[in-house]
């Protein structure tokens, strides 16, 4: 059996749900509750969020912009760095 990565995506959003219904049933519930309008604003900013990074609109405006011409090198480039692990060197992060 071959793990590919979208069966790897399941199960890992899989464990989360699991620990999530966990953590669910096993707390207690809130004493005090956030006010209905500031549950509401929180959602709008995230729903904006999720609008901008899927949405597509940011293509078609200046924020879309490319920067660096496009390069095989420039699309290879980040793969790389994602993969060396983060080190603090003289006390920076």
């Amino acid at each position: 059996m071959s793990a590919n990565p979208l069966s790897l995506i399941h199960y890992a959003w899989s464990a989360i749900g699991v620990v999530w219904i966990l953590g669910l049933v096993t707390t207690k519930r809130t004493v005090r509750a956030e006010p209905a309008a500031a549950r509401l604003f929180h959602l709008a900013l995230v729903l904006s969020g999720v609008y901008l990074l899927i949405g597509g609109s940011l293509h078609s405006s200046w924020l879309g912009a490319r920067i660096l011409p496009r390069s095989q090198v420039l699309g290879v480039f980040p793969q790389p760095v994602k993969a060396v692990p983060f080190k603090r060197v003289d006390g920076f992060v």
